[in-house]
């Protein structure tokens, strides 16, 4: 695992009012669509991302010369999202402000429901509705 440092004048102030109770997930070019799923429990969670930022022409041209289904390319790259934070939906402004603040696009693109069976993520695209499992 490498590790980096961020220059003092970079580091985001904490936000007060956010419970230390969310998940940070750092995606670099792989799984975005189910690298969540390592942190959640095998059963009883519904991931639901269904306002996605638009992916960025890279991952198009990716998908149009090789072909590769956008099923695939949104399980096996991040389609441009390289975070994402799980907190409590009253945090969210909270913590878009903050991206903010450093130059960093920062949207809500879903939610985390509650349901029966195993936990599941599901992606909501222009490219079709897919869904992922443990």
């Amino acid at each position: 695992m490498a590790s980096c440092t961020v220059p003092a004048a970079r580091r985001p102030r904490r936000v007060s009012a956010c419970e230390p109770t969310g998940v940070l997930a750092f995606l670099l070019l792989t799984r975005l669509r189910s690298q969540v799923l390592h942190f959640l429990p095998p059963q009883g969670i519904h991931v639901i991302k269904d306002n996605l930022l638009p992916v960025p022409p890279l991952f198009n041209l990716i998908q149009e010369c090789s072909g590769t289904p956008w099923r695939e390319m949104y399980k096996v790259f991040n389609c441009g999202h390289r975070m994402e934070v799980y907190t409590r939906a009253q945090y969210a402004p909270q913590v878009i402000a903050a991206a903010k603040q450093f130059g960093i696009e920062a949207q809500i693109v879903g939610r985390v429901e509650g349901r029966p069976g195993p936990t599941t993520v599901t992606v909501s695209s222009p490219h079709g509705v897919f869904e992922y499992g443990k």
